[in-house]
């Protein structure tokens, strides 16, 4: 029989071992010369000449309404074509014609010689040279540097995941994938992740418009189809939509098995998910640096983490807790900060967190005070985490704790902060032999720590997921399905979030033994269901534990499965309806109650439930809780936290 394959699957050890395999590494300094070479030659109304338009297999389709496209701070840089509803119409016609014929394909060769020439020759420059007069981003030569070894990790995945397609194992659902784009990744997360990773495997690509800034995204993909066409790959797997928001959300409605791909904020991804058949949402949140005490080199790492692409980075800084900091320390964390007129200025430089003098300052939100010496910087100071909080994208703005010490009862109080506003990453900086980081580990749940002293602080705006240093953008737990179905890591198999297991391979694991795991396997009444149960927990023994990643890079980088926050009082409840069977509480349970999180774990039952649970009780032990209570009745437990 088949086992099952770990290589695609987050925190195993064959997943480490496409991480610390070889790969090549890039030439910053010649990417940088492209990239300034793109921009210097750069003619300043070939955005208007050459529109934003609807591309399907190929054809540029200019019917429509023609409106300025802006970039990141407002300002008018090119034309945009609106599609019409007939337009629309022949976008839907092709994506039926591709729903109707989603057939296994293999496009890695072609597929990757294209992206080769968007990792190195002019194309890198191109790509990077775009977003930088569009995003205006100081540094997407680093983002390209490290596309080149990401990049080489998650091909891995794709070739894994595409093997056990061919055995028979997984099915690939090559339904067409729609791409909403961020702009400050754009080439690593939409251009490699999301459409060269799936149409490599052959899932064809939508990539969506934006509001602002999608004159760079629209370059790349005429690029990319481009060199689609010299290596003989069917333009019909990219296509891209240029259109308004209501056009937008009926072509999602009309394609209900298509998944979405999508980078931005909370509340973007709450509009988006009800009208998509599957979402895959990375999500931003209030990025926490923790120091212990307040230096010129914390002060460094505070001004590098907040302004950081001029606060374009999704792991900016927004939140900064040191005790007993005053308003003046505050003010020297920018005593220092660069000015450049532009991104070209400052990509020239080498500068990732200037301040941009053609960006755009918004009114100064109540209770934030500019600095008397950066008027451009905002702040605002506080003995306890802020009770409401905005990213403020593209500004410099920083709210400050302050609290009379890192105690127990600060961390306490910033795990719960923590919790609620999950953000995506937390540095914590202190002299303590890692007790604080600990600390703040076991009772939060957020994706990306970072450790660092006193003397060599860490940032919150930095992550390599090809070193190991896996990251994600989650939203907090409990509202995990309002945002997404699925939540993100990065590196992983991109195509892999529309895989399934075929029912012939979950029969085949559900036929054999599974030793000490056996009797809660038996108490499924399906067998497929159960099969799949048996993955999971080859999974978890698989998974379960910390790995350590290559120590290639500037950190050493330890990643892995997370319970919950070991916080007293705190517990994951399952909330069952009167009509929940037995295998779906098997199902959700099994990852609670087969590992260390157990004892946080509790099923409430409404009083009215069918199912009964007395041999699933036996078979977990006492320290699974399970309880009957009203909604009301856990609503009212819930108001107590």
């Amino acid at each position: 029989m088949t086992a099952v394959n770990m290589t695609y699957l987050f925190g195993t050890e064959a997943y480490l071992g496409c991480i610390t395999a070889d790969r090549d590494e890039a030439d910053e300094a010649e990417l940088r010369s492209q990239a300034l070479e793109y921009i210097n030659n750069f003619k300043e109304n070939l955005w208007s000449e050459d529109p934003i338009v609807t591309i399907v297999a190929g054809e540029q389709l200019r019917e429509g309404e023609t409106v300025d496209t802006v970039n990141a701070f407002g300002k008018v840089n090119g034309k945009q074509i609106l599609a019409t509803q007939a337009v629309m119409d022949k976008v839907v016609k092709h994506l039926e014609a591709l729903t109707a014929s989603s057939s296994p394909v293999d496009l890695r060769e072609p597929m990757r010689k294209v992206e080769q020439k968007f990792l190195s020759g002019p194309g890198a420059g191109a790509i990077i040279g775009a977003q930088a007069i569009d995003f205006q981003k100081q540094d997407g030569v680093t983002e390209i540097v490290e596309s080149v070894e990401a990049n080489a990790v998650e091909r891995r995945f794709n070739d894994a995941l595409f093997e056990d397609e061919k055995k028979g194992d997984v099915r690939i659902r090559r339904y067409p994938a729609f791409v909403g784009c961020v702009s400050n990744f754009t080439n690593f997360l939409d251009l490699f992740r999301k459409s060269i990773r799936n149409i490599e495997l052959g899932v064809p690509v939508v990539v969506m418009s934006r509001g602002n800034t999608s004159q760079h995204m629209f370059r790349w993909c005429q690029l990319l189809l481009q060199m689609m066409l010299e290596q003989g790959v069917d333009t019909k797997y990219l296509t891209f939509v240029s259109c308004g928001v209501e056009e937008q959300r009926k072509l999602y409605q009309a394609f209900p098995k298509s998944p979405m791909y999508f980078t931005g904020s909370r509340a973007i991804a709450e509009r988006i998910k009800p009208i998509v058949g599957s979402m895959m949402a990375s999500t931003g949140g209030p990025n926490t640096m923790i120091a212990t005490a307040f230096n010129s080199k914390v002060a460094e790492a505070a001004r590098i983490s907040n302004c950081i692409e001029n606060k374009g980075q999704c792991t900016a800084l927004r939140h900064l807790v040191v005790p007993k900091i005053t308003k003046e320390d505050v003010a020297a964390i920018y005593a220092g900060l660069p000015v450049f007129g532009n991104a070209a200025e400052a990509l020239a430089k080498g500068e990732c967190s200037a301040l941009l003098s053609n960006s755009t300052e918004g009114p100064l939100l109540d209770g934030y005070e500019a600095l008397r010496q950066n008027p451009r910087v905002a702040i605002r100071m506080g003995f306890s985490p802020p009770t409401d909080i905005n990213e403020q994208w593209r500004e410099c703005f920083l709210d400050v704790t302050s609290p009379e010490t890192v105690d127990d009862a600060t961390v306490a109080s910033l795990a719960k902060w923590l919790n609620t506003n999950q953000p995506i990453s937390v540095a914590v900086n202190a002299d303590d032999g890692g007790d604080l980081a600990m600390k703040v580990f076991e009772s939060t749940s957020v994706v990306v720590y970072t450790l660092g002293s006193l003397e060599h602080p860490a940032l919150t705006a930095q992550a390599r997921p090809q070193d190991g240093e896996c990251f994600g953008e989650f939203p907090p737990r409990r509202d995990l399905n309002k945002y997404t179905t699925f939540p993100v890591i990065i590196p992983s198999s991109t195509p892999g979030y529309q895989s399934q297991y075929s029912v012939e391979f979950l029969k085949a694991r559900a036929s054999e033994s599974h030793g000490e795991y056996e009797s809660y396997l038996q108490l499924a009444s399906d067998e497929v269901l159960k099969g799949y149960m048996a993955v999971v927990v080859e999974y978890l023994v698989a998974a379960c534990g910390p790995k350590r990643s290559r120590q290639s890079g500037p950190r050493t980088a330890l990643f892995g499965l997370q319970r919950p926050p070991i916080i007293s009082g705190f517990d994951t409840v399952m909330r069952c309806n009167k009509n929940t069977t037995m295998d779906e509480i098997l199902l959700f349970a099994l990852p609670f109650v087969l590992t260390n999180a157990k004892s946080q774990f509790v099923i409430s039952l409404p009083t009215d439930v069918k199912v009964d649970l007395s041999e699933f009780q036996k078979v977990v032990g006492d320290e699974v809780r399970i309880v009957r209570e009203s909604d009301d009745e856990l609503q009212a437990r819930k108001n107590q936290l």
